[in-house]
């Protein structure tokens, strides 16, 4: 019997991030396109501009890690749930993208940061919880006081009513 041919962890890793690192320079040309900053605030360039460049950094490095430990650690495949986990991240996100319009951007945003990393691997909700309260809350609070951006809010009632 033969074995099928697996895919190793850090080729698959380095295949995402090349493509997220174009996504991010798609994101940085098609920004640069529109309206940096107005009077107002933000324009239509400024957050695909700084994503884009936040994506492409962190791609950079991730990719330097990436090959850095290639060269230096044993083979590592991927698991057999490993495209699972990718899809169940996928539908995180396609869930997310439906609930913000419903729950509010910090209630969906706060749920998705408490599920997403329990998708990916193992952690203690010790570090869940504040990073979900942040990555919401917190990141609610920058938008909409110090870059005067309104956030999507909750269209049920009695969450907007709590503010949510």
């Amino acid at each position: 019997m033969t074995d099928k041919p697996r895919l190793r962890v850090p080729h698959l890793y380095a295949c995402v991030l090349v493509a997220l690192l174009l996504v991010g320079a798609v994101l940085i040309q098609q920004g640069l396109k529109l309206q940096y900053y107005s009077r107002l605030g933000p324009g239509a360039g400024f957050f695909p501009i700084w994503i884009g460049g936040l994506l492409v950094v962190l791609c950079v490095i991730g990719l330097i890690v990436n090959f850095r430990d290639l060269r230096e650690g044993p083979p590592v495949y991927a698991s057999d749930a490993s495209p699972w986990r990718m899809v169940a991240m996928l539908a995180s996100l396609g869930l997310l993208w439906w609930c913000i319009e419903l729950f509010g951007f910090r209630l969906s945003v706060f749920a998705y940061m408490l599920i997403a990393p329990l998708l990916i691997t193992r952690v203690s909700f010790l570090a869940i919880i504040p990073t979900a309260v942040l990555a919401s809350f917190g990141a609610a609070y920058v938008f909409e006081t110090w870059l005067y951006v309104r956030l999507p809010p909750a269209q049920i009632p009695a969450l907007a009513a709590l503010g949510l």
